[in-house]
C-alpha cells in the first residue's frame, strides 16, 4: 500500500484493467491501483468519490476515511487536530487514525484545517517559506533526512523544543537541532530543514 483514499474524497479514473482501476487523487494528485474500492460518481463533473468508510477484504476492514477536525486559526487548529491523532499506530501508506505514515499524519492534520500539501515527506519539503529552529512556532513542519540525505520524514513543530510525528505511533517527542530525541536520549532522525506553510 502507498497511500489510502479517504471517505468523502473525489478521484478520476484514469485507467481500468479487469477490476482493477488507476486513479488520481483530486486533492493532491497521487495515483494508485485500486481495487473494489466503493464509489460513485459526482453529478457535478466527471470525478468519482468513495461512497463506503471502510472496505472489507479477506476478512479485513480497511479504512477508507475519517474526518478528523474542522478549519480554525490556522496553527491552533493544526496542532488541536494533530493531537487527536495521539497514539494511531504507524502503517506505511495509512492516512487514518486506524494506521498512519509520517507525511499521510501531516497530510491529513493540514487538510483538517483547510491546508493543502503533497503525499510525500519528500515532496512536502518544497512547499512553504523555510524558518530557522529558532524561529520556529507550533504548526510548523520539520523535515529529517536519512545519513544519504534523502528527506524521509516529517513531523509537525510543537511549543517547548517538541514535535509531534508518525514513528511506530503517533507521538511526541523532543526537538534539537540534531534531530528528533526520544525518551531514552537517542536521537531517532537527522533534522534538515524547518517550513512554514500557512
Amino acid at each position: 500500500m502507498v497511500s489510502q483514499i479517504l471517505y468523502g474524497e473525489s478521484f478520476e479514473i484514469t485507467e481500468t484493467r479487469g477490476e482493477w482501476q488507476r486513479i488520481r487523487m483530486v486533492f493532491d494528485g497521487y495515483e494508485g491501483w485500486c481495487e473494489g474500492l466503493p464509489y460513485a460518481e459526482r453529478s457535478d463533473s466527471d470525478l468519482f468519490i468513495v461512497t463506503e468508510p471502510f472496505l472489507t477484504e479477506n476478512n479485513i476492514i480497511y479504512p477508507l476515511g475519517s474526518h478528523v477536525g474542522t478549519k480554525q486559526q490556522p496553527s491552533q487548529g493544526v496542532i488541536q487536530t494533530a493531537l487527536l491523532m495521539i497514539n494511531a499506530p504507524y502503517l506505511w501508506g495509512g492516512r487514518t487514525f486506524m494506521g498512519i505514515d509520517c507525511s499521510g499524519f501531516t497530510q491529513v492534520v493540514f487538510k483538517a484545517n483547510g491546508v493543502s500539501l503533497p503525499r510525500d515527506a519528500s515532496q512536502q519539503v518544497h512547499t512553504g517559506t523555510e524558518v530557522s529552529l529558532v524561529e520556529a512556532q507550533a504548526g510548523d513542519l520539520a523535515f529529517f533526512v536519512s545519513p544519504e540525505g534523502k528527506v524521509t520524514h516529517v513531523g509537525i513543530v510543537l511549543d517547548d523544543h517538541k514535535i509531534i510525528h508518525a514513528s511506530k505511533f503517533v507521538r511526541i517527542d523532543q526537538l534539537s537541532p540534531a534531530g528528533i530525541i526520544d525518551p531514552q536520549g537517542v536521537k531517532t532522525h537527522s533534522l534538515f530543514k524547518i517550513k512554514r506553510v500557512q
